[in-house]
């Protein structure tokens, strides 16, 4: 029988995939080690041929994930739907699809994430602000012309301030893709 070993980066991709999800799940502190391989459907050593220990996946998992996302943003960007439509969707795949998903563990992981990848995440947010920014400048919007240069970049940071807080007051995916709509909406001048 013959058998078709996966390439290395498969292997480290399905791991980090399935890091995230037992650390949304479990947080950091309860997470372990064989969690993570057993979700992934590898031995506790492929894991160590990969990462010296769960700080660093964590650390690893957190920067795949914020490197997934911003991709999904980029092609977002590009999609051609109306600008709030855009905007909407580019913090639905920042923010929005975490919704409801670590709510029961979210001072460990945010506690976790912040002292392991404070410096990952702050680059990967100004990365997803500048995206959104040259959305919003993309679309030509004339009200927004006459206004002072740097506003698509004040836009993106007040809509990024409000996804947050959003985040913390709704339960659900869908409810924070309304709000985020008419925050959009309002914000650059919108309407339906």
């Amino acid at each position: 029988m013959q058998t078709n070993p996966q390439k290395p980066r498969d292997t480290r991709a399905r791991i980090l995939s399935s890091a995230v999800e037992v650390f949304m799940q479990f947080g950091f502190r309860k997470s372990s080690l064989n969690d993570v391989a057993q979700a992934a459907n590898v031995s506790r050593q492929a894991l160590y041929l990969h990462f010296k220990d769960k700080t660093d996946l964590f650390r690893e998992a957190s920067a795949f994930t914020f490197e997934e996302n911003l991709k999904l943003v980029q092609q977002t960007a590009q999609s051609g739907k109306p600008l709030q439509g855009i905007v909407t969707e580019m913090f639905g795949i920042w923010h929005g699809q975490y919704v409801g998903k670590i709510d029961h563990v979210a001072s460990d992981f945010v506690a976790a994430a912040i002292e392991t990848t404070g410096d990952i995440m702050q680059s990967a947010e100004a990365n997803f602000l500048s995206e959104v920014a040259a959305a919003i400048e993309q679309a030509n919007l004339p009200h927004l012309q006459q206004t002072a240069e740097g506003t698509p970049l004040k836009i993106a940071r007040l809509l990024n301030t409000y996804s947050k807080g959003l985040k913390q007051e709704i339960t659900t995916e869908k409810e924070y893709r309304a709000g985020m709509t008419e925050a959009a909406e309002t914000l650059l001048g919108l309407s339906r």
